[in-house]
């Protein structure tokens, strides 16, 4: 299956790849944009609607087990073990534990600015952080995240990817 975040999250039976199709959805509250997937949970970064945790162990019935609102606007997601790092709008990053599904909460952020994408390294986490730039975390205190490097922007910086000791990002040309 795949996972998609468009008007809440939409999962999509790829087995036959010419001809993908819908086998379940639930909607969200926001503009749904970010999604990470481990085990029977789909975790959702809903612009203007929050962070939730949707029961996806039935893929033809998925539904939202629980939700949280952590400060700013959550625009997307990446997971590591029992933690969810959020890219949360205007206020940063933010860091969620999720060792319980039913009961996420909110154990340590950093506010940047403008956090639009995320991506994880070992103890960094990269910032896509909108019109101040691009981000570099250490998340090996994650109760704590600590802004170790900036790279100014003069476009909106969107989103980012990490492929071993490399960040990619994109922005707005």
């Amino acid at each position: 299956y795949v996972y998609v975040a468009c008007d809440g999250l939409k999962i999509v039976d790829v087995s036959d790849p010419v001809h993908p199709h819908v086998v379940g959805q639930v909607s969200t509250p926001g503009v749904a944009c970010g999604v990470a997937v481990e085990g029977n949970f789909a975790y959702v970064a809903s612009h203007w609607g929050g962070f939730y945790i949707i029961d996806v162990a039935n893929p033809f019935a998925p539904h939202i087990a629980s939700s949280f609102h952590p400060p700013g606007y959550p625009a997307d997601v990446e997971l590591a073990g029992n933690l969810a790092f959020v890219a949360a709008g205007e206020y940063g990053l933010a860091v969620i534990d999720i060792s319980n599904p039913l009961q996420p909460d909110m154990v340590g952020g950093v506010e940047t600015g403008g956090g639009m994408g995320v991506a994880l390294a070992g103890s960094l986490a990269y910032l896509a952080d909108g019109l101040s730039g691009f981000c570099v975390i250490d998340i090996s205190d994650f109760t704590a995240p600590e802004i170790i490097a900036q790279v100014p922007a003069y476009l909106i910086v969107q989103d980012v990817a990490a492929v071993g000791s490399t960040a990619f990002y994109t922005d707005e040309r």
